[in-house]
């Protein structure tokens, strides 16, 4: 099939995918039931072409920060060859994998809450904490701002994704991974920010309030 767009090959990132799925089907209990098409873009102009092909972004420029995203069963990651010159970001070849998993684990999180983005704070951060992109943020001294990252249309991308993994982290880590896959799951039927903050609480026994995450 012909595509609008120009893509590439890789077999480093086939093998990192094929890797990364193994371990997530592990880690989450599941296989997707499906193997994602990667497309491996080499350079920004393909880049937006490829952003062009779907519906509500046909019409925008991609910010030169992106450098991966997903849609259906599709990821999309700027190729590592072109990397330094198409990306405001430096090739490192630890965070490119890392950004491979991130995107993967996108999809796992897709099936569990049937692709209800809502808290955005929980969807990005469980990325990135399991893709281990934590050593490429600073924590900060305070983990407050993200809680106001609930819709990602109203989410400060700064905020988001300086804080939520490291909010993720505090409740895998001091709570479990089995409590936090529960609340995952729940997502597809929360109704609005106060209902979400309501499952949060029957699950942990607290309120997602800044005093939780901050022990």
């Amino acid at each position: 099939m012909s595509l609008p767009f120009k893509y590439i090959s890789d077999s480093f990132v086939n093998k990192i995918v094929n890797s990364a799925i193994k371990e997530l089907n592990k880690y989450f209990g599941f296989k997707l039931g499906y193997e994602p098409s990667i497309f491996i873009l080499p350079d920004r102009q393909s880049i937006n072409a490829a952003r062009r092909t779907i519906p509500f972004l046909k019409n925008e420029e991609t910010p030169k920060h992106i450098d991966a995203w997903i849609y259906k069963k599709n990821l999309y990651i700027l190729s590592r060859i072109n990397y330094n010159e198409e990306s405001q970001n430096n090739y490192n070849e630890e965070y490119y994998i890392s950004l491979i998993n991130h995107e993967l684990i996108h999809f796992y999180v897709n099936v569990l809450t049937k692709e209800n983005f809502k808290p955005d704070w929980m969807i990005e951060g469980v990325s990135i904490y399991l893709s281990n992109q934590l050593k490429f943020h600073m924590k900060p001294q305070i983990l407050d701002k993200f809680l106001d990252c609930f819709d990602p249309a109203e989410s400060d991308s700064q905020i988001l994704y300086s804080q939520s993994g490291f909010a993720v982290q505090v409740l895998i880590e001091k709570h479990g991974k089995k409590q936090f896959i529960k609340l995952l799951k729940q997502l597809a039927q929360i109704q609005s920010k106060e209902d979400f903050n309501k499952r949060f609480e029957n699950i942990y026994g607290f309120r997602p309030e800044p005093i939780y995450f901050n022990q």
